[in-house]
């Protein structure tokens, strides 16, 4: 007489969906807002250090920074973490930090006068900002690029703040509005390629090419349909690590299943 030893079981194979599901939950790229934020700061205080403001309206110039820039490049950096791009995060909230500390301190300084101090942290900045800057070379070259302008633009300040000249403020200056120009034209770049969701400008172009991640997204076969939620879309500029192998028994769904179907017929 036959006993029925265990719990009916479906009478369909398992496949690799039914066992394992990767659910992304989507967070917009904070790259445009870092980029803007970046770029309405260093316009600001061009304006400033080119003597397009008087020095005794400095003090408004640096309030505004504090409370438009520096928490917007706070905001941009968090998210890039979460996010799970550690470099962008690392160098939206260095520069944050950076506007933060350099604000406060001038505002607490003599106005158009050079101050010691502030050279030695901007000038100690240089190397670190550069270092961020080599590492997205690659990846991310129109951050990259930023960065690097950034830096120089540090580097002038700094050497004005020691008492060089004021060829090297204005020097600084002039280089502010140029990233004040780079970084309309980068966070425009991107918000056109989120919105298009494809690889609109040349400069967005050589990102996407170097980005590995990106790559397997742009290589990856065609799906039917993209809803919200979907397990196996792949999301443009996602970095989800290691991509699960689309040959039999090359993932760990297709191994879990093969366990499973084991112990269906033991």
């Amino acid at each position: 007489m036959h006993q029925d030893s265990g719990p009916t079981r479906p009478s369909e194979p398992l496949t690799t969906d039914a066992v394992t599901r990767i659910v992304l939950r989507p967070i917009a790229s904070p790259l445009p807002l870092g980029f803007f934020a970046l770029g309405m700061g260093s316009t600001v205080l061009s304006s400033l250090q080119l003597g397009w403001v008087p020095a005794e309206q400095s003090s408004i110039l640096l309030l505004l920074v504090l409370i438009f820039v520096v928490p917007l490049q706070l905001v941009s950096g968090i998210f890039a973490f979460l996010a799970r791009d550690a470099g962008a995060g690392t160098a939206l909230l260095l520069l944050g930090a950076a506007w933060a500390g350099t604000s406060v301190t001038s505002l607490d300084s003599p106005p158009g006068k050079p101050v010691m101090a502030q050279a030695v942290f901007l000038l100690a900045l240089v190397p670190f900002v550069l270092a961020l800057a080599g590492a997205a070379a690659q990846s991310k070259p129109l951050f990259a690029v930023l960065l690097t302008l950034t830096s120089v633009r540090f580097a002038f300040t700094g050497l004005y703040e020691a008492g060089l000249g004021n060829a090297l403020q204005t020097a600084a200056g002039w280089t502010g509005l140029g990233i004040g120009v780079f970084a309309l034209y980068g966070g425009l770049a991107l918000l056109v390629e989120d919105g298009k969701q494809r690889t609109v400008l040349r400069s967005s172009a050589a990102a996407r090419r170097a980005s590995p991640s990106r790559a397997t997204c742009a290589n990856s076969s065609p799906r039917p349909s993209r809803r919200p939620g979907s397990a196996t879309s792949c999301d443009r500029g996602c970095d989800t690590g290691p991509r699960r192998s689309s040959r039999p028994g090359g993932s760990l769904g297709a191994v879990v299943a093969s366990a499973v179907a084991a112990s269906k017929h033991p």
